[in-house]
């Protein structure tokens, strides 16, 4: 994360998603883990692997996140119906 966007670093880039893109925050959960999925504004699911465990309060983490989005997605910001379709209730 940084003050401007959400960066996920992969093998061989790194994507930057601002956090005026975020549309929302979830924790997808299985059988045996949960991780943290960050949706941008065409619907693209950024998976953040350092916060899959079973050991780490991942509740705890998205409200951070969530509170972080809040205060740096900007006053014009707006959810797009097509992506907060596909987003948890819960969020």
């Amino acid at each position: 994360m940084s003050r401007d966007h959400v960066l996920k670093h992969g093998l061989f880039r790194t994507i930057a998603t601002p956090w005026q893109a975020v549309q929302g925050i979830e924790i997808k959960a299985f059988p045996r883990y949960r991780f943290v999925v960050i949706y941008d504004f065409e619907g693209r699911r950024i998976y953040r692997p350092h916060l899959i465990s079973n050991e780490v309060d991942d509740d705890k983490e998205v409200r951070v996140l969530r509170e972080i989005r809040e205060k740096r997605r900007g006053p014009r910001w707006k959810p797009i119906p097509e992506i907060a379709a596909k987003i948890s209730p819960q969020e």
